[in-house]
């Protein structure tokens, strides 16, 4: 993987491969969407070279939060600088990102990565994909607080399946996507996929910039997002909630939560307990989660700590509530609520 960084003014990423699934108008207050647990990295390694062209402002905001500790949402228009791996390789065409017009922007939220564009497509095998379909899922992998998270979203357009994956890693104080992936547009859906530091911002911070990352190979793929605000470990709605300054939170994981009655599948669902400054308890064991569901005829919840197993025992909605306890005293600290929804299964033929 190599990195180019330009010098006027603007800076220019050239990103290399090495080889290799609701939406929400709000930014800076993302909603939780559904998930349906976590998922791999799954997919074929794309095997060609990918390059991109990154502009981003060359002055970056302030930092808006703690580093490791969750932090306060970024302002809109601040952003943090890409660092170059490769310093000493100087490249800069001066052309902009993309001059190709504007195809429509997109907001795309989870509990842990917001992604905002003004112009967002991926042009592949002929075809344009916007993703905006009814079809569309999103969702992320909730990780490991500024350390590792994804943002997935998937979707069907042009009669082929399509799909933008970003890895997001930190390391504390920084955060930057380690790993880009699209499909190809044949209606298999193999990967292409780009490895880099893109995006790289602190902790808190959203990064401001234009993306223009080309895939080369069979069927070359192209990524265009302008007018670009992405920011991966967000702060947890809990925190930002918790304006009287609690000792304790719960993180929610999974705020909302579908699955189906069929008896071969079932939901994992789980929460972080969090200290007053948002950091994440390191050893919780101090405390007790003891889960219940307002409606126990429609789902059944097994509980291992602050994990829980669901099954869907018919189709309804209901809240599964969460309290986390002092095991010494009983004393509920903190709690989280979760809005199931269970529909029939899905037909497969």
């Amino acid at each position: 993987m190599r990195l180019t960084l330009g010098i006027s003014g603007l800076f220019v990423v050239g990103l290399v491969l090495a080889g290799c699934p609701g939406e929400d108008s709000s930014f800076n207050a993302p909603a939780g969407g559904t998930d349906s647990g976590s998922t791999g990295t799954g997919g074929s390694s794309g095997g060609s070279t990918a390059i991109a062209t990154l502009i981003a402002p060359a002055t970056g905001g302030t930092q808006a939060g703690t580093a490791g500790a969750g932090g306060s949402e970024p302002l809109a228009g601040t952003g943090g600088t890409v660092a170059s791996s490769k310093p000493e390789v100087i490249a800069d065409s001066g052309a902009p990102a993309d001059a190709s017009p504007a195809t429509g922007g997109v907001d795309w939220n989870t509990p842990f990565v917001a992604l905002h564009a003004d112009d967002f497509r991926i042009e592949v095998a002929g075809k344009t994909f916007l993703g905006k379909t009814a079809d569309a899922s999103l969702h992320s992998d909730p990780g490991t607080p500024n350390q590792y998270t994804t943002f997935e979203r998937e979707w069907t357009e042009n009669g082929v399946p399509m799909s933008l994956y970003i890895y997001f890693e930190g390391n504390g104080t920084n955060w930057w996507a380690s790993e880009i992936r699209i499909y190809d547009g044949t209606p298999n859906g193999d990967w292409l996929a780009s490895t880099s530091q893109a995006f790289r911002s602190p902790l808190g911070q959203a990064f401001t910039g234009d993306l223009d990352l080309t895939f080369p190979g069979p069927n070359p793929g192209r990524l265009v997002m302008q007018g670009l605000r992405l920011q991966a470990f967000i702060t947890p709605q809990a925190c930002l909630d918790n304006t009287s300054r609690a000792p304790y939170v719960v993180e929610v994981l999974y705020p909302t939560i579908e699955m189906t009655t069929s008896p071969n599948t079932g939901f994992g669902a789980a929460v972080r307990l969090r200290d007053a400054n948002c950091a994440p308890v390191a050893d919780d064991s101090a405390f007790l989660y003891v889960w219940n569901a307002d409606n126990t005829a429609i789902l059944s919840v097994s509980a291992d700590g602050a994990s829980a197993g669901l099954e869907g025992l018919a189709i309804g909605v209901t809240t599964l509530r969460v309290t986390a306890q002092r095991r010494s005293d009983g004393v509920v600290v903190a709690q989280g609520t979760m809005l199931v929804t269970i529909t029939a299964p899905k037909s497969t033929y």
